[in-house]
């Protein structure tokens, strides 16, 4: 079976991870063509010989529930800072359709990491997922070694999708089925704090439909933080 640099064609076919310094033209195999699929290496900041990557088995589905793995580049040693998660028992399933909120709890990591995951000290990892037909928001800490979930300031019936991590702050789109698109930022500085001014969210930008516009979107700037 052919092979190509960086070509990812699914996520359940064998791929190897390298490392290249290409001012000297030199690269080396850090893991063997194995029954593992190995996703969106992310080096750890200001640690030269570490890096996160997304772990999945081959065989399987196309879309599939990964592992965050920790690998040194030294000693080529792996560890798993989130395992996969195989089987998820929901706590609402004979409530009535439309009328339960969604299950709150962790079924699994199913996104890509986003190229700017790390906040500016290296201590949280950016890790968007899926839950159900609802993207979800979580962050691993290093310092800690947990991952902590960011919870929607709109309550559970939302969707959070994760942007991009810029300093200490994560932008972040927030929607739920009745209304459009809001843009905020959450203030990772607020995570481990007990008495808070506020929750962390800030909202920078939503939109509304006009009643004599429907099919047009008008942005409304609310605030902007740096």
């Amino acid at each position: 079976e052919p092979y190509q640099l960086g070509l990812i064609f699914c996520e359940n076919r064998s791929s190897a991870l390298f490392k290249c310094n290409w001012r000297n033209n030199e690269w080396i195999q850090l893991t063997e063509f194995d029954k593992i699929c190995r996703l969106y290496p992310r080096h750890l900041p200001k640690i030269d010989n570490q890096f996160v990557y997304l772990q999945s088995d081959v065989n399987g589905a196309h879309q599939q529930c990964q592992r965050l793995i920790l690998f040194n580049t030294q000693t080529k040693e792996e560890k798993i800072l989130i395992d996969r998660v195989d089987n998820v028992k929901y706590s609402n399933v004979n409530t009535d359709p439309f009328k339960a909120e969604w299950d709150t709890q962790f079924k699994g990591l199913y996104e890509p990491l986003p190229h700017l995951c790390y906040s500016r000290d290296g201590r949280y990892l950016l890790l968007p997922s899926i839950s159900g037909s609802r993207d979800v928001l979580y962050i691993y800490d290093f310092t800690e070694q947990k991952m902590i979930s960011i919870d929607s300031p709109l309550g559970v019936n939302t969707s959070v999708k994760g942007l991009a991590i810029f300093g200490h702050y994560i932008a972040v789109n927030i929607v739920d089925c009745r209304t459009p698109y809001r843009f905020y930022i959450f203030d990772l500085k607020t995570v481990n704090k007990v008495d808070k001014d506020n929750n962390g969210w800030h909202l920078i930008v939503e939109h509304e439909f006009k009643k004599e516009e429907k099919n047009q979107i008008v942005w409304n700037p609310d605030r902007f933080f740096p």
